[in-house]
C-alpha cells in the first residue's frame, strides 16, 4: 500500500464498518452508506498525506463518512494506538466510546455496549504508553443468547430535589425476576425466528419471511409485502442481513413503543410553578401578591371547603384545577401540558452510559450557580459527598460523580410487577427496602400503602408508586373463550372460514405453527401470549416535580386527598410552614414535592404519568354502626357537617376540641 498511514487507514476501515458503527452508537445509518467505506478509501489513498482534502469531503458526506473521517484524521496525525509489527495483524481498533445519551428518556434493555472512558473519566495514559492490543473480532457461528447477558434487577436514579440530589435505587421485579429476564427471553425468540434454516446465522431475510413477524405476533405492524421488507431491512439491518440483538431491540422499540426493559422519562414542567402559580396558591392567595398573609392563613379552610361542590369533605386536587384554570390568566385551558422549561430534568438514569460531564453542568447548574459542586447540596446528606468527593478538595469533579454507581443509595425502594404482586397475593407490590442514616436522622413520617409509598422530609415530600398496567392475564382461559366463541362448528379447532368470519384477529398462517391447517387450543394460547409479551416485559418510569407542593403540604396522611381533619386543621398546618415566623408564608417556605412511577406496559408514559393509587385510611378497631352511618366519606372521622346530632353533642364528643370526631371519640362521656 505505501506507507504506513495508508496501512492503518486500510486496517481502520476494515474494522469500522456502517454496521459495527451503527451498533455501537445505536443509530440507524443511512440506506445508501454501504458504499461509504470504500469511497472513503479511494479519496484517503488519492489524497495521500494531505488531511485537509479529506476533511473537506466530509463536508458533503453523510454521518457515517464523518466518523470514518475523524478516525483517518486521528490515524495521520499520530494519535491512534499502533501496535507492534508483530501484533498489527492480528489487531482491531478498539470500538469508540457511546455516544451521549438525552437524559429527557433514557433506556435499559440492550445488552451492554462496549464504551471507554474520555475526558475527566478516564484515566490519563502517557503519550508513548503501550496499549494493549484488542482481540480482532471473529465471525459468530451462532447468535447471541441471553446467557451471554445476565439480567440484572437494579436501577439508580438521581432525582433533583429543591434543596439537594437524592438517590433512588430501584429493585425491580417482573413474575419474582430480574426486570430484563423477559425481554432478554423475547430477543432470544425473536432470533430463533430469523433462524429458520437453523444454521446458526438469523438473518432479515429469514425474519420477514416467518409467519409469526409477517403478522404482527411480536406487536409489529404487519410486514405482507416485498416494499414492507425491504423497508424493515433497510432501517433495521446493519448491513450484513444478519439479525442481532442490537437490532431486534431497534426494531421492537419502534413498533412496540418502548423494545426497552426499563426507560426513564423525566420532566421538569412544574420546577417552581408547583410553589409559586399552584392551583392552591392561586386560590388561598385572594389578594394575590405571591405569598399568604396572616389573613389569608385563617382563611385556608373556607376557601378550600368552597372547591367541596358535593358537600363530602374530601377534596381532590382535579377540584381546584379546573376553577384555578379559568380564573387565571396565565393558565389557558392546554397550558399546563406545555413544553418543557429550560434546565436540567427532574431526575438522570446512573448506569455506565451516564455522561458524568453532563450531570455535573446540571448539579451546577441547579445548586451552585455554575460554580463548583460542593458539601452544600448534599447538607441533608453528608455522608454521601464524604465518599464522592475522592480527592478530598471539598469540590466534586466528574470522575468522582461515577461514585454515585457504588455508594449506598439514600431511598432503597422494590417494585414487583406480574404474578409475585398480584392481589391477594403477600408479596407487596412496593416495598421501602432501606433508607440512609442521613435521612433516618432527619425522621421522616412514613405512609405506605399498597402501591403507593410517600415520604414527608423536612423541606422535600416524596411520593413512589407503581401501577400495572399489564397485570396477570390467564391466557389458556382467554384462549378457551375465543375458540369457544369461534367454533362455529363444534370440532374443537378454528379452521380458515372461521378465522375469517371473526374479523382483522390473525390469518391462519400467523397461529399454524404445524401447517396442517387447523388451529388448535395451543396455538391460539401461544399466539395470544406471544402478541402481548412485548409490552408486558417493559417497565417504565416517570420522575418529575408534584404539580402542586401547597397540595402535599396539607395532605398530612399522604393519601392523595384531603379529608375532614386536613381541611379543618389546614391554618394551623401552613402556619407551621412559616419556618421564619414573619406571619407570611412565601414559596420559598413550601416544601418540595417529587414523584416517581413506574408501570409496565408500553408507551404509557407519552402524556405524563399514570394516576397514582389512592390509600384509604382503614378506622382502628370498633366502631358504633352510628358513627359508620354518619361517615359519608368514608374517612373514618365525622365533621360537624356529617354529625347529624345536636351541636352540645357534638362538643361533649368531640374531647380534644379540634372540630372533628376521631374513632376514639366515638363514646359519649357522662354529662357534667
Amino acid at each position: 500500500m505505501g506507507t504506513l498511514a495508508e496501512a492503518e487507514a486500510v486496517r481502520v476501515l476494515s474494522v469500522v464498518t456502517p454496521n459495527s458503527l451503527n451498533k455501537t452508537t445505536h443509530k440507524l445509518h443511512e440506506p445508501e452508506a454501504g458504499r461509504e467505506p470504500e469511497r472513503v478509501l479511494e479519496q484517503f489513498l488519492a489524497a495521500k498525506s494531505d488531511p485537509w482534502r479529506i476533511l473537506r469531503v466530509a463536508f458533503t458526506s453523510s454521518r457515517t463518512t464523518w466518523a470514518l473521517t475523524l478516525l483517518l484524521l486521528c490515524t495521520l496525525a499520530g494519535c491512534s494506538h499502533r501496535p507492534s509489527a508483530s501484533s498489527r495483524a492480528d489487531t482491531s481498533l478498539t470500538t469508540p466510546a457511546t455516544l451521549p445519551t438525552d437524559n429527557h428518556t433514557l433506556a435499559e434493555g440492550l445488552p451492554d455496549a462496549p464504551s471507554s472512558p474520555s475526558g475527566d473519566d478516564a484515566a490519563q495514559t502517557s503519550p508513548g504508553e503501550d496499549v494493549p492490543p484488542q482481540p480482532a473480532t471473529t465471525e459468530a457461528t451462532s447468535p447471541e443468547s441471553s446467557a451471554d447477558h445476565p439480567p440484572r434487577s437494579a436501577r439508580r436514579l438521581l432525582m433533583f430535589g429543591p434543596t439537594g440530589p437524592l438517590l433512588i435505587e430501584l429493585v425491580l421485579t417482573i413474575d419474582g425476576e430480574p426486570f430484563d429476564a423477559p425481554m432478554q427471553r423475547l430477543i432470544d425468540e425473536v432470533l430463533r425466528t430469523a433462524d429458520t434454516n437453523q444454521d446458526g446465522v438469523p438473518t432479515w431475510d429469514e425474519l420477514t419471511q416467518s409467519p409469526s413477524f409477517k403478522y404482527g405476533l411480536y406487536g409489529n405492524q404487519p410486514i405482507t409485502t416485498s416494499e414492507e421488507r425491504r423497508t424493515v431491512k433497510q432501517n433495521y439491518d446493519g448491513g450484513d442481513g444478519r439479525v442481532d440483538r442490537y437490532e431486534v431491540v431497534r426494531f421492537l422499540n419502534s413498533n412496540q413503543g418502548s423494545g426497552r426493559a426499563f426507560s426513564l422519562t423525566s420532566s421538569n414542567q412544574y420546577r417552581g410553578d408547583n410553589q409559586t402559580h399552584s392551583p392552591l396558591m392561586r386560590l388561598l392567595d385572594w389578594d394575590e401578591d405571591g405569598s399568604l398573609s396572616a389573613d389569608e392563613l385563617a382563611e385556608a379552610a373556607i376557601r378550600l371547603r368552597s372547591r367541596d361542590s358535593d358537600e363530602d369533605d374530601i377534596l381532590y386536587l382535579d377540584d381546584f384545577k379546573a376553577a384555578s384554570n379559568l380564573a387565571s390568566p396565565l393558565v389557558a385551558p392546554n397550558m399546563r401540558a406545555r413544553l418543557k422549561r429550560y434546565g436540567p430534568d427532574a431526575a438522570v438514569l446512573l448506569d455506565e452510559n451516564t455522561s458524568w460531564n453532563s450531570l455535573l453542568v446540571s448539579l451546577q447548574e441547579l445548586y451552585a450557580l455554575g460554580g463548583q459542586v460542593g458539601l452544600e447540596p448534599f447538607a441533608a446528606t453528608p455522608s454521601t459527598f464524604q465518599q464522592l468527593d475522592t480527592d478530598g478538595n471539598g469540590a466534586l469533579q466528574p470522575g468522582e460523580l461515577a461514585g454515585l454507581l457504588q455508594v449506598a443509595p439514600h431511598l432503597s425502594l422494590a417494585a414487583r410487577f406480574g404474578q409475585a404482586a398480584a392481589p391477594g397475593n403477600s408479596v407487596m407490590p412496593l416495598e421501602l427496602l432501606a433508607l440512609s442514616p442521613d435521612l433516618e436522622q432527619q425522621q421522616p413520617v412514613r405512609a405506605e400503602s399498597t402501591g403507593r409509598i410517600a415520604l414527608s422530609l423536612p423541606m422535600l415530600e416524596l411520593l413512589v408508586y407503581v401501577v400495572d398496567s399489564a397485570p396477570g392475564v390467564d391466557f389458556e382461559q382467554q384462549a378457551q373463550s375465543q375458540l369457544m366463541a369461534l367454533d362455529t362448528d363444534s370440532n374443537g379447532y378454528l379452521d380458515r372460514e372461521e378465522l375469517a368470519a371473526a374479523g382483522p384477529m390473525f390469518p391462519l398462517e400467523a397461529l399454524d405453527t404445524d401447517g396442517d391447517g387447523k388451529i388448535f387450543l395451543p396455538e391460539l394460547r401461544q399466539a395470544l401470549s406471544q402478541r402481548q409479551s412485548a409490552g408486558r416485559s417493559q417497565l417504565q418510569a416517570y420522575a418529575a416535580d408534584q404539580e402542586d407542593a401547597l397540595f402535599s403540604a396539607l395532605d398530612a396522611n399522604n393519601d392523595g386527598r384531603l379529608t375532614t381533619r386536613e381541611i379543618e386543621q389546614s391554618p394551623q398546618r401552613l402556619t407551621g410552614l412559616d419556618r421564619n415566623q414573619d406571619g407570611r408564608l412565601v414559596p420559598g417556605e413550601i416544601p418540595g414535592s417529587l414523584l416517581v412511577a413506574i408501570t409496565r406496559g408500553a408507551g404509557m408514559m407519552n402524556a405524563g404519568p399514570p394516576a397514582a393509587p389512592l390509600a384509604y385510611t382503614t378506622p382502628a378497631g370498633d366502631l358504633p354502626d352510628w358513627f359508620r352511618a354518619m361517615d359519608a366519606n368514608q374517612d373514618g372521622e365525622l365533621s360537624r357537617l356529617e354529625f347529624l346530632g345536636e351541636q352540645d353533642v357534638f362538643d361533649r364528643l368531640d374531647r380534644n376540641q379540634d372540630g372533628v370526631l376521631a374513632a376514639d371519640e366515638s363514646a359519649l362521656p357522662p354529662a357534667p
